[in-house]
């Protein structure tokens, strides 16, 4: 399939880069240099020119000549004033550390809050970096690190096998801390596993703790080939927390975004923005404490299945973190800030008028969780697209539009679209798909829509393998409605628990697990169903404002709405393991995630009944998790990238789609196979009515009674 890249509109886009190679060559590389060939294939001129050895003249002219200046970690404010004062376009500075901290400010960043304050914009490469720099700086852009994974994939297919089990860690010697603090866990699992091996790169021996039984090997000085290819020969990566967890959350998810490139099981410091990404004992594990290390790692010493096939899912994982994507990224981020007014109020740069695409985004009814988010789209994209809202059941004309988004692949079917390089959807449940295998949906995805968005990283990690063009994009919340709120409690007062949803679902499991909790003593339930008609959207906030605890039990998720609007406002959280939860709430840190049995939810309410201390703080940490990660503000952007490259990968996606069958041969195949299904149950023949009832939701999952029909014929798939 040929690849598609988005292009600037105007050609060519200048880009310039100002780099300080003294004071961070790492950076240089990580955050300009990398990426000049890949802007160069997109047609954009690119120039990087150094604070040490480059003229302040100089760099002036390049900067009046540029479209977009980007100063990758240059710690010098008389600079980037000259830069901003010859500059005809937005200058954006790259702040990708937590450089307020004492150690940095000590060591030429006395000036970063003016820094901040100076640039039109911020590169954060994390969102608690990004957090910071809002207090400094309105205009702040989330452009991830890239871990070139396809390095990484180039060195695993040539790398030799070994038959020891190889830890690594690869840092600095500035951030050996690090193995100390883990050496208790390190010595306790080589006594429990023998013939274990640590490779460490990065720091002298003298920074490495003696272990006992664990046999180390050091490398102090590696470039970038040399991590790579030591990567790839690891088994489980190790990420600690150098310095305190504060220190770590500002770090980042890049050593741990590493190892999960290179293919490896990673065993890390809960606490960090890796808790977003990691899915707990699927891609990776999170540690907190000796024991847990221990566990965790004793699990993927033993274990080579383990170990393989986490290590796969952490690859997947991370495709978003390709060079490609990252580029791809940073082009949205170019033109958004182009587009934008400059500080004086006036545009710096005229921007010719684009026409914009037609598309229409398709709800399921009228005053649902859909249509809030098809209206919000509507708003926030409005710039760029022109949006229209649809519904389920009514006639699409596909000729008006540029592109057809049905919000959730079920709400159009396979006989009505005529166009599919015009489609996308996005898969926001597991509920939709129930019984249908998902290699089996993934062909019809690709059969009908050019392109699909998961959800959650737990979606992506089932589909991405199967599915081109497939990308993680979520929804968030409209976190100016949903805010922390205070909760005071009258002495003697029960405590308040809430839940919101409905009833009738068997995946909210209502009856077995949340109504009991009503008969704890000193307990009262609040609920609010769909069936009752009292979800109204204004209403939430009061009734978030009015309990203690949310809870939820449901057994599948996409991105519960609920679950997110209440911890926005610093409830406390009893949930599953289910959909988005461990992206954001980690267990024991920003919420009490327990098995879905009526006990676990009965024991974690009583714990939150009786320790006000820890609702406080639970409900506190889930606030600062949605704030501001999940907002509408920062996720819409995600969709203007997704719809952004569906527009672009229309003439690409036609070529390909058009192989496919038209919809009255669709009908016409669906009505043979029907008549083979009801002939074959008649002869009693039940191998032919299976493979009868597979062909019914290849052609079309989205028929519940096909599914109805392939679970009752599969039993193995429903159990």
């Amino acid at each position: 399939m040929m690849e598609t890249h988005p292009s600037p509109v105007q050609s060519p886009r200048h880009l310039l880069f100002i780099v300080d190679e003294d004071a961070g060559h790492v950076t240089a590389h990580l955050r300009a240099r990398m990426f000049v060939a890949p802007l160069q294939q997109r047609g954009f001129v690119v120039s990087v020119l150094d604070a040490q050895r480059d003229t302040p003249s100089a760099i002036g002219e390049a900067a009046a000549a540029a479209d977009v200046v980007v100063m990758a970690k240059v710690p010098s404010l008389p600079l980037l004033q000259h830069v901003r004062a010859c500059a005809r376009g937005p200058v954006l500075f790259d702040f990708t550390d937590a450089l307020w901290l004492p150690h940095h400010q000590s060591h030429g960043w006395q000036d970063l809050h003016a820094l901040l304050a100076e640039a039109d914009a911020l590169l954060c490469d994390n969102e608690e970096i990004a957090r910071y720099g809002r207090g400094h700086n309105a205009k702040v852009y989330l452009w991830p690190a890239s871990t070139q994974v396809e390095l990484f994939d180039a060195a695993r297919a040539t790398a030799s096998a070994h038959e020891t089990v190889r830890l690594g860690w690869v840092g600095s010697q500035g951030t050996a801390p690090g193995l100390h603090r883990m050496a208790d866990a390190l010595t306790a699992l080589a006594q429990r596993v023998p013939g274990l091996e640590l490779r460490v790169l990065g720091c002298d021996a003298a920074a490495v703790p003696d272990i006992p039984g664990l046999r180390i090997s050091v490398r102090p000085v590696y470039d970038e080939a040399a991590m790579i290819d030591e990567m790839v020969a690891m088994d489980i990566g190790l990420f600690p927390a150098p310095f305190s967890l504060e220190d770590f959350r500002n770090r980042g998810p890049l050593k741990g975004a590493l190892y999960m490139s290179a293919g490896l099981s990673i065993v890390c410091q809960r606490g960090g923005e890796l808790d977003a990404i990691v899915q707990q004992g699927v891609n990776g594990f999170t540690a907190d404490g000796t024991e847990e290390w221990t566990q965790h790692l004793e699990a993927l010493a033993t274990n080579a299945t383990l170990r393989r096939t986490m290590g796969q899912a952490a690859r997947t994982a991370m495709q978003g973190r390709t060079l490609e994507a990252i580029t791809d990224a940073l082009v949205v981020i170019v033109e958004s800030a182009i587009a934008a007014p400059a500080r004086d109020g006036a545009a710096r740069v005229a921007v010719p008028t684009r026409v914009k695409a037609r598309i229409l985004v398709v709800a399921d009814v009228r005053g649902w969780i859909f249509e809030r988010h098809a209206q919000m789209l509507k708003t926030e994209l409005a710039d760029e697209f022109d949006i229209d809202v649809g519904y389920f059941g009514h006639p699409i004309d596909e000729a008006r539009y540029d592109l057809i988004y049905p919000l959730e692949y079920t709400l159009v079917s396979p006989e009505h679209i005529a166009s599919p390089w015009k489609y996308v959807t996005g898969l926001r449940s597991h509920i939709s798909w129930d019984g249908v295998p998902p290699a089996v949906l993934a062909r019809y995805l690709s059969r009908y829509y050019q392109r699909t968005h998961m959800v959650s990283q737990r979606l992506m990690s089932i589909f991405a393998p199967l599915l081109p063009n497939t990308a993680y994009v979520t929804h968030g919340i409209d976190t100016t409605r949903f805010v922390p709120m205070e909760r005071v409690r009258e002495l003697g007062a029960p405590l308040r628990i809430g839940w919101a949803g409905n009833r009738a679902s068997p995946a909210k499991a209502f009856d077995e697990v949340i109504r009991p909790l009503a008969e704890i003593p000193g307990v009262e339930l609040v609920v609010r169903g769909y069936s009752d008609r009292n979800l109204k959207l204004e209403d939430m906030p009061a009734f978030y404002a009015g309990i203690d605890v949310y809870v939820c039990s449901s057994s599948t998720e996409g991105n519960n709405n609920s679950l997110l609007e209440a911890a926005a406002t610093g409830c406390a959280i009893v949930t599953t393991d289910t959909g988005t939860v461990p992206e954001y709430l980690p267990h024991n840190d920003a919420a009490l995630v327990v098995p879905r049995t009526a006990e676990a939810f009965r024991d974690a309410v009583i714990r939150l009944r009786d320790d006000a201390s820890l609702r406080a703080y639970l409900g506190g940490a889930a606030a600062r998790a949605v704030h501001p990660a999940w907002s509408w503000a920062v996720r819409v952007e995600d969709y203007r990238r997704f719809l952004r490259d569906a527009v672009a990968g229309r003439a690409e996606a036609e070529a390909r789609l058009r192989k496919g069958s038209s919809s009255r041969a669709l009908m016409s195949t669906i009505a043979t196979v029907l008549e083979t299904l009801q002939r074959a149950m008649h002869a009693g023949n039940v191998a032919a009515g299976r493979a009868s009832a597979e062909r019914l939701i290849t052609l079309d999952p989205t028929n519940p009674e096909f599914r109805a029909l392939y679970r009752e014929l599969h039993p193995a798939v429903s159990a």
